[in-house]
């Protein structure tokens, strides 16, 4: 739930709306008249939309970041409809060649009981007295059959070289039609990947915050005497999700055509951040960064996801460190930018090897679960390097 739906208003509302709706809604959860339990977190989460609402230059930043968030999920998106359809199409030439090898192993079986049956040979001879004359017109023929012998012979063998001849051009039109489809179906294959490069080069955006804002987040934290925003993030995560197993304990997710069950009589999860793995990540990022430099964090994060003993989410935190020095303090320490920690392939990295995995496939989850993350590291990453 964004910060418009918490007001119960559109994006578009002006001033004046955004006020009659923050000041109808804090009437009616203020703790005095509100009752329920959660009545004091209702209240900090429609300040905290109405202070950001109220606020242009806020209210513009968020905006911002809404419309990134809804480019990032449509991202997501295609990247899996691309490969169900990468799925669909090995499959798809899979069964057609079972098909092919059964078609080959009938016609094997029928020549060979065809061979069976021409082996079969029957000599039968009559031995009839000449003045048998009902029998002469037979011997006659048998005569002439024997003159005639050397032309039976090279009709029968033009025949045989006939059949041979035909039998092997329609060998080779097969073979031929088969080759054909098979690369047709590595052309297609091979298309789609270039035509999802291109499109990956196209719609290459950075999501990451401005230098400015990242240091304006840093004050806002040391203002507040320890108040945490990741922290209170996850507990309104929270408390919607309460609110959610109350109506229903299951959720799906449907993927291309395949409606995948992600949690049957379950609660749905909900992603924090781990501190004590991002600062373990932190620490050894900044450790590999002075050793061996960027190329070396870059070998570690590979290392770490191919590993099937390594911690994945260990591995997202150690790869997200990495993505947040390289998008906003390379430059500043002498480094050039790698195209490893770039965004687009930051998230198809980590989609592959830790959310999808985890059957979470709901982008709203993903995209909650990589802000939180964010704000969580940025305090430790500059606090390491501090020092």
């Amino acid at each position: 739930m964004n910060l418009y739906e918490i007001l119960h208003v559109s994006q578009d509302a002006p001033e004046e709306i955004i006020k009659l709706a923050y000041k109808g809604l804090a009437q009616k959860y203020h703790p005095d008249r509100y009752k329920g339990n959660d009545a004091n977190e209702i209240m900090v989460k429609i300040r905290e939309a109405y202070e950001t609402l109220i606020d242009p230059e806020k209210r513009k930043n968020y905006d911002t970041f809404l419309a990134e968030q809804a480019r990032r999920k449509q991202q997501q998106e295609e990247y899996v409809k691309r490969q169900q359809q990468e799925e669909f199409i090995r499959s798809q030439r899979a069964a057609f060649d079972q098909q092919n090898r059964t078609s080959s192993n009938s016609q094997s079986e029928q020549q060979a009981q065809n061979k069976d049956s021409k082996s079969f040979k029957m000599n039968i001879s009559i031995d009839v007295p000449n003045s048998f004359s009902i029998f002469s017109p037979f011997i006659k023929l048998k005569n002439w059959i024997i003159s005639k012998k050397k032309v039976f012979i090279q009709v029968g063998s033009t025949c045989i070289a006939l059949a041979l001849i035909i039998t092997l051009a329609v060998a080779a039109t097969a073979y031929m039609n088969n080759l054909s489809v098979k690369t047709d179906a590595e052309a297609i294959t091979a298309a789609e990947e270039a035509i999802s490069a291109a499109e990956v080069v196209e719609t290459g955006v950075d999501y990451n915050l401005t230098n400015s804002e990242l240091t304006n987040y840093g004050e806002a934290v040391a203002a507040d005497e320890g108040f945490d925003p990741a922290e209170e993030a996850v507990a309104a995560a929270k408390a919607a999700d309460a609110a959610d197993l109350a109506a229903s304990n299951t959720y799906n997710s449907d993927v291309g055509n395949n409606s995948v069950e992600v949690a049957k009589n379950s609660k749905k999860s909900t992603l924090a951040p781990d501190k004590v793995l991002i600062t373990k990540a932190v620490r050894e990022f900044e450790a590999v960064l002075s050793l061996s430099g960027i190329i070396g964090v870059k070998e570690i994060v590979q290392k770490c996801y191919t590993d099937i003993n390594s911690n994945k989410e260990y591995c997202l935190y150690l790869d997200y460190s990495a993505r947040i020095f390289d998008a906003n303090y390379a430059y500043e320490m002498n480094t050039e930018p790698n195209e490893f920690f770039a965004e687009q392939l930051f998230l198809e990295r980590t989609f592959v090897n830790y959310y999808l995995p985890m059957n979470i496939l709901d982008m709203d989850e993903v995209n909650k679960h990589l802000m939180d993350s964010y704000y969580a590291i940025l305090p430790v990453l500059k606090k390491q390097f501090s020092q």
